[in-house]
C-alpha cells in the first residue's frame, strides 16, 4: 500500500511482514531443510551406481587401501580389464621412476600380485585444472585406438564425494555409447555418517559440492576442456 505526502513529494510505503507464527514456520522450514541437506548431501555426492560392465577404471591418485579394495571388487565382478588413469605426479616426481599416478598405481597393483596381463595403464597429459576430464579423454582415446571391446559399459572406482562428479565427467568424455557406472570407496579420513564432525569431512563435502555445481551448471567441454580437478 502506498500513500503520498504533501505536494506529492513524499511517498510512504507499507509492506506485509510475517507474524510471530510466520517467523516460527520459516525458521522450522529452514531447520528441516538444513538437516535434510546435512543428512543426504554426502550420499548424493558419494554415488554408488555400478553398471557391472567388463572394464573397471581406477583413478590412480587413490590411496593404497582403496587400490586393494579395487582389486577385491575386480575379483568379485566379471571384469576383463582393470584400467589405471591419472596425470603426472604432483610431488616427488624427480625421486620416482613413475611419471604419472596411472603408472604408480599400476606398479602398486602389480607388486601386490595383480595379473599385469589384465592391467591397462593410461596416463593423461599434464593439465592445470582438468585432471578428471583429461583422464576420461585419455581413456576414450585408448579405447578408440586399441579397439578394446566394451561390453556393458565401464565402472569407475573412486573415493568418497568425488563419485558423482567423476561419473558425470566420464560420461561427457565417453559419450552416450558407453555406459558409465561408479563405485565410491569410503574415505578413511572421516566417518561418512557424521562427516560434519570432521574438518576432513567438511572440506570434502564443501569442495565437491562447489565443484559439482560448477561442472553441472557452468563447465562446457567444448569451451573449457576442464573442471575443478
Amino acid at each position: 500500500m502506498t500513500t503520498r505526502g504533501s505536494f506529492g513529494l513524499i511517498r510512504r510505503r507499507t509492506c506485509p511482514l510475517p507474524t510471530a507464527r510466520g517467523v516460527a514456520v520459516l525458521l522450522f522450514m529452514a531447520v528441516v531443510t538444513g538437516a535434510a541437506v546435512v543428512t543426504f548431501i554426502h550420499s548424493f555426492l558419494a554415488l554408488n551406481a555400478p553398471v557391472n560392465g567388463n572394464i573397471l577404471v581406477v583413478e590412480g591418485w587413490l590411496y593404497d587401501e582403496a587400490l586393494q579394495s579395487a582389486v577385491s571388487r575386480f575379483e568379485q565382478g566379471e571384469y576383463e580389464y582393470l584400467v589405471t588413469t591419472g596425470g603426472p605426479l604432483v610431488r616427488g616426481a624427480h625421486l620416482s621412476e613413475y611419471g604419472s599416478f596411472a603408472e604408480l598405481s599400476a606398479a602398486i597393483l602389480t607388486a601386490s600380485g595383480f595379473d599385469p596381463g589384465r592391467l591397462i595403464v593410461i596416463p593423461s597429459p599434464p593439465v592445470a585444472r582438468d585432471r578428471t576430464y583429461a583422464s576420461a579423454l585419455a581413456l576414450q582415446g585408448r579405447l578408440n585406438e586399441s579397439g578394446i571391446d566394451v561390453r556393458g559399459g565401464i565402472d569407475l572406482f573412486t573415493s568418497g564425494t568425488h563419485g558423482r562428479r567423476a561419473r558425470m565427467l566420464f560420461e561427457m568424455a565417453l559419450g552416450p555409447e558407453v555406459a558409465v557406472g561408479v563405485i565410491s570407496m569410503s574415505n578413511p579420513a572421516y566417518d561418512a555418517t557424521t562427516w560434519w564432525r570432521s574438518s576432513a569431512g567438511v572440506r570434502a563435502v564443501m569442495n565437491e559440492s562447489i565443484a559439482y555445481l560448477y561442472a553441472r551448471l557452468v563447465f562446457s567441454p567444448a569451451r573449457d576442456g576442464g573442471d575443478f580437478g
